[in-house]
C-alpha cells in the first residue's frame, strides 16, 4: 500500500459504480455516443511536461483504444452492474452503508479531484 488513500476505497469506490447502476436512471448517458475531444487531448498530452515528464507518446490511435474501453465499460456497468450491486457489495466484499455514502457526499470521484 502506497499510503495515497485508504485499502478499503477501490472497493467502496466499485460498490457505489454497481449502486448507481442498480438504484439511478442511466438512461441519458449513452455509450458509443459520447463525444471525446481525442484531437485536442493529444495536443494537450504534447503540450504538458509535469514534473520533468514528456508525453509525445500519446498517440490518437492510443487514445481512440482508450475510448473504446471507456465506452465497453459503461455499456457493461449499465448492462450487469445492477445485478452485481448487491453481491459485489454485500456478500463478496461486505462493503457497509454504501447507498447513505454515495447519497451524503455532495461531490466525490472526479468532481472531487477536479475542485
Amino acid at each position: 500500500h502506497d499510503g495515497m488513500s485508504d485499502n478499503d476505497e477501490g472497493v467502496a469506490n466499485m460498490a457505489a459504480d454497481f449502486w448507481v447502476s442498480w438504484a439511478m436512471s442511466e438512461t441519458d448517458i449513452e455509450a458509443w455516443k459520447r463525444y471525446f475531444p481525442l484531437k485536442e487531448l493529444v495536443e494537450i498530452y504534447h503540450e504538458d511536461h509535469y514534473d520533468g515528464a514528456d508525453f509525445s507518446n500519446v498517440t490518437l490511435a492510443s487514445l481512440e483504444e482508450c475510448q473504446i474501453v471507456f465506452d465497453l465499460a459503461l455499456w457493461a456497468e449499465k448492462e450487469f452492474g445492477q445485478f452485481i450491486f448487491h453481491l459485489y457489495s454485500e456478500v463478496l466484499n461486505k462493503v457497509p452503508m454504501v447507498t447513505e455514502r454515495v447519497l451524503d457526499i455532495p461531490i466525490g470521484g472526479i468532481d472531487d479531484m477536479a475542485v
